[in-house]
């Protein structure tokens, strides 16, 4: 087995191999800990990589397709709503332009502070691409998922962002319906973010 033991210098992790040893009517146990605590590090590292989004730290595409996963299927079992938002920052190539790319990696990282902060802690939130993010909003239906979207479109719109630059979303929202398959569910989504952008951005539209 593999355990950690806390110490004055932090947590270390141990890999425990007990040895059965019998000597006449006696039993005796060898017990060998080998110090893996650098190697369940670097684990964790790598799993942490592969999971996240470097830049602004959220989850990124794989894990939500993951966590979409397991809630799609739970939501079919128990007949849960289930719905998610993707929104994207309007006119965010501008901003790059003007401002460059640098102060571009600042506004994704603050937006991910704000969303993460507003949401709730049941809900999922990742990174689907470039300024694109979505959110997993379990046992939510759609005219709940409208009204959390809304909030924190208002939100995102209503603070500073670095350079004291102020930044608009626009929002797509959907609910699982039985019929639905994994990949309807995300290009009914992504017709209802493409509808918001057309129809003047800074907006929620729910399909």
């Amino acid at each position: 087995k593999v355990v950690s033991i806390a110490g004055v210098d932090g947590d270390k992790a141990f890999y425990v191999n007990i040895d059965l040893i019998g000597i006449d009517t006696d039993t005796l146990y060898i017990i060998s800990l080998t110090d893996i605590t650098y190697l369940q590090e670097e684990k964790l590292k790598i799993q942490y990589k592969a999971t996240h989004d470097e830049l602004t730290g959220s989850y990124n595409r794989v894990k939500f397709d993951e966590l979409f996963e397991v809630e799609y299927l739970r939501s079919l079992r128990y007949q849960r709503p289930l719905s998610i938002a993707i929104l994207d920052i309007d006119h965010f190539k501008i901003v790059n332009d003007t401002h460059g790319h640098l102060v571009g990696d600042e506004i994704l990282k603050k937006l991910v502070k704000y969303c993460k902060s507003n949401i709730r802690k049941t809900d999922f939130f990742a990174r689907w691409g470039g300024e694109e993010f979505i959110v997993l909003l379990k046992s939510s239906n759609i005219k709940q998922a409208n009204k959390i979207a809304n909030e924190l479109r208002q939100y995102i719109q209503s603070h500073n962002f670095p350079h004291s630059l102020k930044i608009t979303c626009s929002f797509g929202v959907t609910e699982f319906k039985v019929s639905d398959t994994q990949i309807g569910i995300f290009k009914r989504v992504d017709e209802a973010l493409y509808e918001a952008k057309e129809s003047g951005r800074n907006r929620v539209v729910a399909r």
